[in-house]
């Protein structure tokens, strides 16, 4: 398929489904007293009130001045922590694959368990830690360690700007890690030429939400084996809908009812400049540009991305990334969705990457999700068909 007809079917996703969609872990939801799904549509996705609550450090948004119900006052003045605000994530796989070379068509595997803890201290300063602590062979990780570890002192000198120091994903695009439905991660974060978008990095970030509408982090890295950092900025702007700070929009009862009351699209872009290797560095950048679409019950987010990168006794590659995942929650229970990725590694038409996810779920309590994908991905010759029964829980 060529880059242009690849274009046309991802233009084709976003059409049909347009037609009339946290960190976040119970610990919070035993802060505040509230339930998962004030945050959450289908756990571990957020909605727009949790990424605001996520933006803002784990601070309940729309009202700085509210405190975690039950608060002891004087725990609260001296910045002390009641209790400890720890979770557990597990996930359990069952993968079925008809054409395993090993002959072993069906796989049971506990997939991951991971320790996480976040809070804030008297609205000032909020951290967050994420802790794997099972081996997880299908992405290529071994062993134990820590997946993040970071704070964030809030609103600075009495402005919007928030300041993020530690071990962190840096914040850079709509498809968030931590926030699919899928087991397979998104295209545009998984692994071209080596340079992985997902993977944590120790660095430092600056970012806040101005006017409500627009948000904006830049940030630097310094990872290991460097002598030098890398940097990278994001950019989101929100129209229509809940808005970036939490603030549901007002409805007037006496007028018509407006297609707006229920959307709300949201325009993002960004770009990493990153090297590898510290005596004869290669220089490698992604830029990218999305947008999602939320009406009702409905999500459509829309992705493209072009990464260069210095190859070693070749000439630069030019990657070119193409995906959309349309989306539909019904009744805060039940969820299909469908997924297209493409991907040109090479930019040359040559060794390109096609995949197509559709897959269903079923959460029977807020914190539980069973769920059921297909992977179909072509990578020439190859085709890799695998079914995937996913059982994902957190406590």
């Amino acid at each position: 398929m060529s880059r242009a007809l690849s274009v046309l079917a991802v233009v084709g996703l976003a059409v049909a489904a347009a037609a009339p969609r946290a960190h976040a872990i119970p610990a919070f939801s035993r802060a505040y007293k509230t339930e998962c799904a004030t945050c959450h549509t289908v756990i571990p996705h957020r909605n727009a009130f949790g990424e605001a609550f996520r933006r803002n450090g784990y601070v309940w948004p729309v009202a700085e001045a509210r405190k975690p119900a039950g608060r002891i006052e004087a725990l609260w003045r001296s910045g002390a922590l009641e209790t400890l605000p720890v979770s557990l994530l597990g996930m359990h796989d069952a993968r079925y694959d008809r054409e395993a070379e090993t002959g072993d068509n069906l796989d049971l595997e506990p997939h991951e368990f991971e320790l996480m803890a976040g809070g804030s201290l008297r609205s000032l300063m909020s951290f967050w830690m994420e802790y794997r602590l099972e081996e997880v062979e299908d992405n290529e990780r071994e062993g134990t360690e820590m997946e993040e570890a970071f704070v964030m002192f809030r609103r600075v000198l009495g402005t919007p700007v928030n300041v993020k120091y530690g071990l962190f994903r840096p914040d850079l695009t709509l498809w968030k890690h931590n926030d699919r439905l899928t087991a397979a991660t998104w295209a545009t974060l998984d692994r071209i030429h080596g340079e992985k978008l997902k993977e944590a990095r120790d660095g430092l970030e600056v970012n806040g939400v101005f006017g409500g509408r627009l948000f904006a982090a830049f940030g630097a890295v310094d990872r290991e084996e460097q002598d030098g950092y890398e940097f990278y900025g994001h950019l989101v702007y929100r129209f229509g809908g809940t808005d970036l700070d939490g603030n549901e929009p007002e409805i007037d009862l006496e007028a018509d009812p407006s297609v707006w009351d229920d959307l709300a699209v949201t325009l993002s872009a960004y770009a990493y400049l990153g090297r590898r290797g510290d005596a004869d560095s290669q220089r490698w950048s992604r830029i990218g540009a999305e947008a999602e679409v939320l009406y009702k019950g409905f999500t459509l987010l829309v992705s493209g991305l072009k990464g260069t990168d210095e190859v070693t006794s070749a000439d630069d590659a030019d990657t070119w990334v193409y995906a959309a995942e349309a989306q539909y929650v019904c009744r805060g229970k039940y969820f299909a969705l469908a997924r297209y990725e493409y991907k040109d590694e090479e930019g040359d038409g040559e060794g390109v990457t096609q995949r197509l996810i559709p897959a269903l779920g079923w959460t029977p309590v807020p914190s539980v999700r069973l769920s059921l994908e297909h992977r179909w991905e072509k990578a020439a010759p190859e085709v890799d068909n695998t079914t995937l029964m996913r059982l994902l829980y957190s406590f």
